[in-house]
């Protein structure tokens, strides 16, 4: 409750898992939640149900991305956002502590809400997938690295728009430098 600063709702879980990311879908009625911080857990997106307090879904992270070393089953969701009109949720993926040569690209991952099927993987950045966003018409994607660039992608197909890279050569991920 914002004016008392008491809980209104809990969300029990029965496995272990570090909470890496959380975001409301434009309704209010799902809270969608990203885990996968340690090789104990692997890497996943739940889907709540915020009335009931229960979880209505789990879709997969990247511990199953061909782009990831075979021993590595787990990569922190680093953002998450539903689309404007709820329909999609996207997740950005990465571990900051994993350097470049153990995996390909950090990816982030769209899955369609009504079905929880995937719908698009987007590859490309050569480091962590730091955050995503979505226009506010639903027409542009967004992701942001840790290589310090910003992709924009057409949602209508899924095809790469502009690349922004960081022009500053003295910030640590200027120039699109990997960890």
């Amino acid at each position: 409750d914002a004016e008392t600063f008491r809980p209104v709702r809990t969300f029990e879980r029965d496995e272990p898992g570090n909470l890496t990311s959380v975001a409301f879908s434009p309704d209010g009625n799902l809270l969608a939640a990203g885990f996968g911080l340690s090789s104990a857990e692997s890497s996943n997106v739940e889907l709540w149900d915020v009335d009931r307090g229960e979880r209505v879904a789990t879709m997969p992270g990247v511990g199953n991305s061909p782009a990831y070393a075979s021993d590595i089953r787990y990569c922190p969701v680093n953002s998450l956002v539903f689309s404007p009109d709820g329909k999609q949720l996207a997740a950005g993926f990465g571990y900051r502590f994993l350097y470049s040569f153990l995996l390909a690209d950090s990816v982030a991952k769209i899955w369609d809400v009504e079905s929880r099927r995937e719908i698009r993987q987007l590859e490309g950045h050569d480091n962590l997938v730091i955050s995503v966003a979505y226009s506010p018409d639903g027409k542009r994607f967004a992701t942001a690295s840790y290589d310090g660039s910003i992709r924009l992608w057409n949602t209508a197909n899924w095809q790469l728009v502009q690349i922004l890279d960081n022009p500053d050569e003295h910030t640590d991920v200027g120039r699109r430098r990997v960890l």
